[in-house]
């Protein structure tokens, strides 16, 4: 049965597809006697995950589902009739279930209380009858109706596995208890747990309790043949004092049971696939459900982290830009650095070689000084020679003397004890040095080096007085001519027109 409200989530999977995928679940159940709701929501899950057929029963095989093997009943329970309980917590079921087999079998209640927390089957072996004793719905220990519908749907497949139906379906009402009929709510609850045709095999038995039956609990009853009749039930409807059933009684119920149509497994089969198919849209549609939320969310978080990828994209673009400067900047200032390091290799280099110049010429210098005083104290002892040599001569026998006035010369003897003493006029010594500043101009062209230098001056003066006497010593050459830029003792160069420097 297929309600409106999923008619476009059944319109969209059709029923070709739930099929498959519920013959798949009811086959693996069967084969392994395993729950059919586990296995079939793990169907419904990994279908919707797009698995194949074959993919889903290999995950089965490696998953673990609660057994639901059949109970071993005896072969003469048969040929029992099978009567189901249903109704509210407290309403007297367990009471009904013993009256039945004869005995104390169930707990029994007091008031509304639950005691009844499990399905259980007793059987009344005199009486040839199973009755199926359940929880009461609206259960006081906290237990769901829902929970209580799927007991009751595990034990009526376990029960029809061996029996072809069952016979009757006992609705059991107590006014004495409860007052009020939820009516609406157990018939809605009975029709989701074994379907709609399952009222077709209901019972409506109410329990009057002789002992504290009133004209209320009357009114009640009647007010409840009214509920059945406005919704169009003509169910058979037994009162009976629970506490006083005994074999009449009990056939009673069997002829009852007589009226209602045997709920059949074939009923049971189709409520069943019914159930599953409800559960397999209600799961199609909390996935369609979750499939919008979640894109309902996830669709701005795109945005955003569209948004976020973009900023950092270009952030990253920037930040490769100013790699890019600093890296350019970077090796600019390494060029530059290199630049400057070569410049001050060349700067040392030349500092280097100017210090090593300098000490050249200051070698140069220093040799220079020595020879010039060398030159010095030789030029004093050649003169102090010269001058003892003019002043002392050996003694002359006779001298000629040319006389101006005639062209003949005349000779005088002179006497030979006499000695004749000629003193020539000899010049003061003169310097024979003189020194100019550095960078100053000297003599030949060109400049005196930065410590300055000394030099000879010219002979000139000292050769033309001598030149009269003809006795008189030519004087020894004290100097050494260098050309323009020979090199010269002491270090450096000679000027262009040439230096005159002392031996």
């Amino acid at each position: 049965m297929i309600r409106q409200k999923n008619w476009q989530t059944y319109q969209q999977y059709k029923p070709t597809r739930f099929q498959k995928v519920y013959s798949l679940a009811q086959g693996f159940s069967k084969r392994k006697q395993v729950s059919l709701d586990e296995v079939f929501e793990d169907v419904v899950q990994l279908h919707i995950q797009n698995y194949s057929f074959n993919e889903i029963e290999l995950i089965l095989e490696g998953k673990y589902y609660r057994s639901t093997s059949t109970r071993n009943f005896a072969n003469n329970q048969h040929d029992f009739d099978v009567w189901l309980t249903f109704g509210e917590t407290g309403q007297g079921k367990s009471t009904f279930t013993n009256a039945v087999c004869g005995k104390q079998v169930a707990v029994e209640g007091e008031g509304i209380d639950s005691q009844t927390t499990t399905i259980n089957i007793y059987e009344s072996k005199h009486n040839k009858v199973l009755v199926i004793d359940t929880p009461g719905l609206f259960d006081t220990r906290n237990k769901t109706n829902q929970d209580i519908s799927d007991e009751i749907v595990e034990m009526v497949q376990d029960r029809l596995k061996q029996n072809a139906n069952i016979k009757a379906i006992f609705f059991i009402w107590c006014p004495v208890v409860s007052m009020r009929f939820r009516f609406d709510h157990i018939k809605d609850n009975l029709e989701k747990t074994l379907g709609v045709d399952a009222l077709k095999s209901v019972i409506f038995l109410v329990n009057e309790i002789s002992n504290d039956w009133s004209r209320r609990h009357e009114e009640a009853y009647n007010d409840f043949l009214q509920k059945l009749k406005e919704n169009g039930l003509r169910n058979p409807v037994g009162l009976v004092d629970f506490k006083s059933i005994d074999d009449e009684a009990i056939q009673e119920l069997k002829n009852l049971a007589e009226e209602v149509v045997p709920y059949r497994k074939e009923i049971f089969e189709a409520h069943r696939e019914m159930i599953y198919e409800s559960k397999f849209l209600e799961i199609i549609r909390k996935d369609e459900e979750e499939k919008r939320k979640r894109k309902e969310i996830e669709e701005p978080l795109k945005k955003q982290m569209k948004e976020m990828e973009n900023t950092h994209k270009k952030n990253l673009d920037n930040m490769e830009g100013k790699v890019k400067n600093l890296s350019d900047q970077n090796k600019e200032s390494s060029r530059k650095l290199e630049e400057y390091e070569n410049k001050q290799k060349e700067l040392e280099r030349r500092t280097q070689s100017m210090q090593s110049e300098n000490e050249s010429l200051k070698r140069g210098m220093e040799q220079l000084r020595e020879d010039n005083e060398r030159a010095l104290r030789r030029e004093k002892q050649e003169h102090e020679m010269s001058r003892f040599y003019h002043q002392t001569f050996t003694p002359l026998s006779s001298i000629s003397i040319l006389d101006p006035r005639s062209n003949a010369g005349h000779s005088a003897s002179l006497p030979t004890s006499q000695n004749l003493s000629i003193t020539f006029p000899i010049d003061p010594p003169q310097s024979t040095t003189k020194h100019y500043k550095g960078g100053q101009f000297i003599p030949g062209g060109g400049h005196a080096p930065r410590g300055g230098i000394d030099l000879p001056v010219s002979y000139s003066s000292l050769s033309n007085s001598s030149t009269n006497s003809s006795s008189s010593v030519a004087p020894q050459s004290t100097t050494k001519h260098y050309k323009g830029g020979q090199f010269i003792p002491g270090g450096g160069r000679a000027p262009k027109g040439g230096i005159d420097l002392p031996i």
